[in-house]
């Protein structure tokens, strides 16, 4: 079932996290839109009031396009993470349609609104819609990372389309697309709503790539995914004087591996791939493990990882773990 354009918006939803000056950036770009009725759900998970006051200082006309909500963490606990602010930003609007926008990010096609609105209204074959983006680095604004997108690179969609609609949109088969091993922005990532409550939206145990598992869980229910070419968004690598939060190597290695675990678990294919991803996880770990001189660690992980996907390679790796481990070198 669709919505008439009389029945709905699309609402954006921002998370951020004490960056006024990055965060006024991004929801400029959804002002810009040629589609009007969209409404943007800002949700502050920071420990100041900076955000709140800047929020307090918009006209009444933007405040009722601009909804603001505060996500406080219990005192002595972590702040939320992305995953809870961006479910908690979906829970307060009825909108069916709903994207997504990292406050340090903006879209630079104005009428990508617009395009999404009329593609998830008009094919009923697909619930999400997904797009391309470019990345910059923030000390560089100039140059883009590569020529094109960063996600969804180096496919020709015709051979996965199950129908062409447009020069630069298909309707591609969600299997298919997830073979390519790749994924999608967020920023790229507009979702009928029905669809994220039936993933159960994101998992707000994962804080690192969470928007991958995301987007598996999402194809992995969807028989057919809407995907244009045109790049719509502009994706700045965050410094370490602009980066939120920071991550050390061995939690994002964890989060990793608990991502495709997890995929695995449920089931979301293809399978073989998810083996591949996860195996190469553990591989990574036992590396780190052993610059540690953690010999046990190495081992468990490396053999793990063997079990996942077999390689003669990876084999005689494994081997040598083990006699280190056998005779303490």
């Amino acid at each position: 079932m669709t919505v008439t354009e009389a029945e709905s918006k699309i609402s954006v939803i921002i998370p951020t996290r004490d960056r006024v000056h990055l965060l006024e950036r991004a929801i400029n770009s959804v002002r810009e839109q040629t589609l009007t009725h969209w409404e943007i759900v800002l949700v502050d998970t920071g420990k100041t009031n900076s955000t709140k006051i800047w929020y307090q200082q918009l006209t009444a006309i933007e405040q009722s396009k601009i909804k603001y909500f505060a996500l406080r963490a219990p005192e002595g606990t972590s702040a939320f993470g992305p995953s809870a602010a961006r479910n908690y930003g979906v829970y307060q609007t009825t909108s069916e349609i709903i994207a997504f926008l990292d406050d340090d990010d903006e879209w630079i096609d104005n009428t990508h609104l617009n395009t999404a609105f009329t593609y998830l209204n008009n094919c009923l074959d697909s619930k999400v819609y997904l797009s391309q983006q470019e990345a910059i680095r923030d000390n560089d604004l100039d140059k883009p990372i590569r020529n094109n997108s960063i996600w969804i690179e180096n496919i020709n969609f015709s051979e996965i389309s199950i129908n062409t609609l447009s020069n630069d949109t298909y309707l591609v088969d969600s299997y298919k697309l997830l073979q390519k091993g790749q994924f999608c922005h967020l920023n790229c990532t507009i979702v009928m709503k029905g669809l994220f409550n039936q993933v159960a939206g994101f998992d707000e145990t994962i804080h690192y790539e969470e928007d991958k598992e995301f987007y598996f869980r999402l194809l992995n229910k969807s028989k057919a995914t809407l995907v244009t070419t045109k790049v719509v968004s502009r994706h700045f690598i965050p410094t370490k004087n602009t980066a939120s939060t920071s991550i050390d190597l061995n939690k994002k290695l964890f989060y990793q591996l608990t991502l495709y675990q997890k995929s695995l678990f449920n089931g979301v294919e293809p399978r073989e791939r998810m083996l591949k991803e996860t195996s190469d996880v553990m591989k990574k770990i036992t590396e780190a493990r052993l610059s540690e001189n953690d010999i046990d660690s190495a081992a468990y992980y490396a053999l793990k990882a063997l079990v996942c996907r077999f390689s003669l390679k990876w084999f005689a790796k494994c081997t040598l773990i083990l006699f280190k481990k056998a005779f303490k070198i």
